[in-house]
């Protein structure tokens, strides 16, 4: 009875994990239905003229990658929805996390957790392979995330996101992945600004033109 038991509850979580992927799905498409992101033809060159002032003097980058004009397009078509934009600095601050030392590691889930980059591979964090803080480490200044930030790669695999859940809250976050915390004045959905950087078709490629 334990081990059918135990089977049942597997296969329910292995059914909730479908849907909760087809639902993500299901909301991206949703996005991009609304801002008419599949009817958008992003240009195949990958070339662009632009002057000094236009370029180096305003972004302070000199990577031919930057400058590619599907970049521009995008940025050009979302800014023309009829719900106009605005930038994230504008609604969210950004964090830098911080480098703790793996022999501080221990199994122990009831300790805070040491979120890296492999955690949030799939957009989703979960604690399968999650590190947790030892007791004996003494904090200092280092970032602690809160209930609704998103996490997101700086190395390796950039444009990868994912939600604070409340389990993680007051987790650690490694020195090579950065924390966008959505201000409290904004009236912006956790969840939605998720599934918006998290599109390979809208967020995800600006994250790869800004970390070029």
């Amino acid at each position: 009875n334990i081990e059918t038991k135990i089977g049942d509850f597997v296969r329910l979580s292995e059914r909730v994990l479908v849907q909760a992927n087809e639902c993500y799905k299901t909301a991206e498409q949703y996005l991009c239905d609304l801002l008419h992101i599949d009817k958008l033809q992003l240009p195949e060159d990958n070339t662009s003229i632009v002057s000094v002032s236009q370029s180096f003097a305003k972004t302070n980058r000199l990577d031919a990658e930057y400058y590619q004009p599907k970049y521009e397009v995008l940025q050009q078509h979302l800014r023309s929805t009829p719900w106009g934009y605005k930038k994230l600095s504008e609604i969210a601050s950004t964090y830098r996390g911080d480098l703790i030392s793996d022999e501080l590691y221990c199994d122990n889930s009831l300790r805070p957790a040491y979120i890296r980059g492999a955690d949030i591979s799939s957009n989703v964090l979960l604690p399968d392979k999650c590190v947790y803080i030892d007791d004996s480490f003494i904090p200092n200044k280092e970032f602690r995330c809160q209930y609704n930030d998103i996490v997101f790669a700086m190395i390796g695999s950039v444009g990868t996101l994912a939600r604070v859940t409340e389990e993680f809250e007051g987790s650690f976050v490694s020195n090579n992945l950065g924390v966008i915390r959505i201000n409290k004045s904004s009236n912006i959905c956790a969840e939605y600004l998720h599934v918006l950087l998290t599109s390979p078709k809208i967020g995800k490629l600006l994250f790869e033109q800004k970390e070029m």
